[in-house]
Parts: C-alpha cells; sequence; structure tokens
C-alpha cells in the first residue's frame, strides 16, 4: 500500500483547516500496559477532554485495588474504579502522580454506608465501554449515571444523565487528589482549602492548596469557580479531619464522618472541604461548569463565563476540534483519501495529538512572579521531551516553541535555575542534569532569535553548569 506523502507547513491554509485531521486520533493509545485491562507497562497517558497545551485536562481519577500493577498518573485507567471528575492531569509520566485536583462525582445516594470523607464508600466501576474523542469523553457508572465531559483552556464542561429517580446528588470534594498508591516521600497532600455557594445555589466558589506528588512540590493553589445551569434544591457545606483514606500511618484512626452544615462555615486550617449539590424531581440531566485559576476566584469565573458560552456540550467539544485541527494537526498535512492508510493516520495524527498535551501554557497564571515573559508550567520532563518532542516543535510550533524557552530562562530569573521537570509551578526533579541546557543549545545552533534573550539564556546554562545544588534533586547538576 501507498505510504503517506509528508509536507510540514509553516503557514495554516484556509483548505487545511477544512480537513477533520481529528478524527484519526485514537485517545486510548497508550493505555494499556503488557497486562490486558491495566495501564501499568503502558503509556499512562491522559484519556479526556483538553485543547492544546492548555491547563485543564479534565476526566475521571482512579483507584486501582492490585497496587502491585497500578498506574495512576493520568487519572485514566481502563478498569480502575472511579472517585471522581477532575480538571488537572498529567500525561505520559511515570513515579507518584500529581494532580487530580478540583472535581466533581456524581452519586445517586449519599446515605450511610456512603461517607463523603471517604471515597472507598461512594467510588464505582463501570458499565459497556468508555468512549473518548479529542475534546470530548463519556463514560458510564455503575451507579447508572452517564458522564461526558469537554474542556477550553481553563474550563471544564461537565453533563450528567442520572437514572429516573427521586434525588440526584453532585459530589464537590476539595480535599480530592490523585493518590500515590504506594506511599512514599513523593505522595500528593491536601493542605487547606475553602468552598462558598451562593444564596440561590447554583454555583460555587472557593481554593485548594495541594503539595508533593512526582516533583516533590512546594505547596500550589488552585482557585475555581463553577456553575450549574438549574438550581439544586439543596446543598450544604461539609468539613472533616484531613486524613486521605489508606495513606496516613501516622493517623491509623478509622475516617470520621462529616460535619454538615447548610450555610458558609469557617472551618480549622488543613480542614477537608466539600460540598454536595442536590436535586430532586423527574428531571434527569445535570449540567455544570467549572473555571480555575492559580490568580483568583474572580479569574476563575472569568475562565468559566468567557470560554464556555454555551449550555451545549457540544458546542465545546466543536470549539475543541477546531482549535485541534487549526493549531496542530493541520501543521501536517498527508493523504487521506481512500486509498491512504488508516492506520499511518492513526498513529500520525495520535502522536501529535498526544505531544501537545503538555506543557501547559500559564501564560498570565503566574502567582509566583510578575513578568513580561511567557509562562509555561508542566514540563513533564525535558529529560525525555529534548530527544525528539521539542525539536517538532522548532519545525511545527515555532511560536509556541520560542514561548516556552522565554519562559525556561525566567524561572532562572526569579528562582535561581532552569527545570529538568516542572510541576505546580515548582521545580523538579532531575535526571542526568539539567536538560533545558539541551533545549536552549538545540534551539540557538538552529538559529532560533526572535524575542529570546540568548544572554540571560547562556548565564542559565552557566549556572546549571558550574553551581552545584549540594546532591539535590530538585535543580541543576
Amino acid at each position: 500500500m501507498r505510504a503517506p506523502t509528508f509536507a510540514l507547513l509553516i503557514c495554516t491554509s484556509h483548505a487545511a483547516t477544512q480537513t477533520d485531521y481529528a478524527q484519526y486520533v485514537n485517545p486510548f493509545w497508550g493505555t494499556v500496559g503488557s497486562i490486558p485491562n491495566y495501564t501499568f507497562g503502558g503509556g499512562a497517558v491522559f484519556v479526556g477532554a483538553a485543547v492544546p497545551f492548555g491547563v485543564v485536562k479534565l476526566t475521571m481519577d482512579t483507584f486501582v485495588k492490585n497496587t502491585s500493577i497500578a498506574a495512576l498518573q493520568g487519572g485514566y485507567t481502563p478498569n480502575g474504579l472511579i472517585t471522581g471528575f477532575s480538571m488537572m492531569h498529567e500525561s505520559g509520566t511515570g513515579g507518584c502522580s500529581k494532580y487530580g485536583v478540583i472535581s466533581q462525582m456524581p452519586l445517586t445516594t449519599i446515605e450511610a454506608p456512603v461517607n463523603l470523607l471517604d471515597n472507598r464508600t461512594y467510588w464505582q466501576g463501570r458499565i459497556g465501554e468508555d468512549a473518548a474523542s479529542v475534546g470530548y469523553f463519556k463514560t458510564k457508572l455503575e451507579n447508572g449515571v452517564t458522564t461526558e465531559l469537554s474542556a477550553t483552556r481553563h474550563a471544564g464542561f461537565y453533563e450528567y444523565d442520572f437514572p429516573a429517580q427521586e434525588k440526584k446528588h453532585v459530589l464537590v470534594d476539595v480535599s480530592h487528589y490523585l493518590p500515590n498508591v504506594v506511599g512514599g516521600y513523593c505522595t500528593q497532600t491536601y493542605r487547606e482549602g475553602e468552598i462558598k455557594i451562593s444564596k440561590n445555589r447554583n454555583s460555587y466558589q472557593g481554593h485548594g492548596t495541594y503539595a508533593g506528588g512526582f516533583n516533590e512540590g512546594a505547596p500550589y493553589t488552585v482557585y475555581f469557580c463553577g456553575e450549574f445551569e438549574t438550581a439544586p434544591d439543596e446543598a450544604e457545606i461539609f468539613t472533616g479531619r484531613n486524613q486521605f483514606p489508606g495513606f496516613n500511618s501516622m493517623n491509623p484512626e478509622p475516617l470520621p464522618w462529616p460535619t454538615f452544615a447548610s450555610q458558609n462555615i469557617t472551618t480549622p486550617q488543613g480542614s477537608r472541604v466539600g460540598a454536595v449539590f442536590t436535586w430532586r424531581g423527574n428531571a434527569t440531566t445535570v449540567r455544570s461548569k467549572v473555571g480555575i485559576s492559580f490568580i483568583s476566584e474572580e479569574k476563575a469565573c472569568r475562565f468559566k463565563d468567557d470560554e464556555i458560552g454555551s449550555w451545549d456540550i457540544q458546542s465545546t467539544v466543536d470549539a475543541a476540534a477546531q482549535e485541534w485541527n487549526r493549531d496542530v494537526f493541520s501543521k501536517i498535512r498527508v493523504d487521506t483519501g481512500e486509498d491512504a492508510n488508516k492506520d499511518n493516520l492513526a498513529m500520525l495524527y495520535s502522536s501529535l495529538y498526544f505531544m501537545h498535551l503538555i506543557p501547559s501554557d500559564r501564560t498570565g497564571e503566574n502567582p509566583i512572579w510578575e513578568s513580561e515573559e511567557p509562562y509555561w508550567d508542566d514540563f513533564y520532563t525535558l529529560w525525555d521531551t529534548f530527544r525528539n518532542t521539542i525539536s517538532l516543535s522548532h519545525l511545527i510550533q515555532p511560536e509556541a516553541y520560542e514561548s516556552q524557552i522565554r519562559s525556561l530562562i525566567d524561572v532562572w530569573r526569579h528562582q535561581g535555575y532552569m527545570p529538568d521537570g516542572r510541576s505546580g509551578n515548582d521545580n523538579g526533579l532531575v535526571q542526568g542534569g539539567s536538560n533545558s541546557d539541551n533545549v536552549l543549545a538545540d534551539a540557538y545552533a538552529k538559529g532560533l532569535r526572535g524575542k529570546i534573550n540568548w544572554s540571560d539564556g547562556y548565564a542559565a546554562m552557566v549556572k546549571s553548569a558550574e553551581v552545584p545544588t549540594n546532591g539535590s534533586n530538585k535543580e541543576g547538576r
């Protein structure tokens, strides 16, 4: 069969944007390793809704009981038990889990034995096969709730179809995060949070602070702003002692039951907090939009309102697919006619899809320092991506490529070293030295100039080479 012909585009033509290359993407590639139905040994990839280099990567969070073959880094696992659907994830990573924060979970009951502080009492298996395409994810839980997801750069769209029954619930657990199944030094932790419910109960705002994970990172705070299409009939805030079930050897006491309040309450510093929203009646569909920001609740609300203008999930899905086609897939055009090798098309466009999930473009969302430079996070990790992904970006994503390099140098200006890995607004880890040096050297040798301050770039490389970090694996050499 005739092999496809590749053509690299420096600019996108009108004809290119009319081709739906997104149809060839298989979002499930890399989800299964050598053991059928298990992610362990596979790619630990993100499977869910996202736009290119988006801050939001919305999908399920799961737990696998056989922890010896569990790999939870991307949130998604083929047969894991669902504990929530959260806004932030990494993709294609090893080591300890990172993110899985700012979540919702649809429940058909919150009566005992369900304990909202213990997700083992309400986690859900799945019915049938999951479905996913570019900008879209769908699954059906054992409790009968079908969940559909889509996303923009800073916001997520949730649509739940409940079975016909009197009560429908959506749980918002601010303390939710992806666990590290074996515990240890890089386990994530929830530090503190807050949630407030509007008077008409149809919206909520707050923040959560988390730390640790793969890069053993410092605490970071995510602000959120959620809204429901239809106001719930009931809404309650709950609080409880901060103890993640099963992973706190320092406090072996059983988890307590939550304390509820119908009004916004002040909780002790570090307490777990959340809210549960309840709808009565015959309607079975619940829709929600959630925006997130690293700066403020107000900015999270603006992202939600500006980026998702409709309660029609298909509009958000279509916009995401159009962005992927325009900004990513159309950069490399091949023959997609009847004689084209469909396996090769899937390999090409699926690979382009996964390589554009990270890093995350957080320009304008840097909570640590003010700068005119771009800001990127989730370099996960440069010791891998410098070998091919970043070099390809030089050809097909020159603006993003230059922007990322400027961000790497700006991290050095304000935090002392360029990262080898970076996530949650903090450097970490390193492997075999600082591979940001390789990124800069490759770009300079190939003639990239633009707005990059190469004098500072060289100084950053010299710092990595000559100033030791006393054995730290956070940054430098």
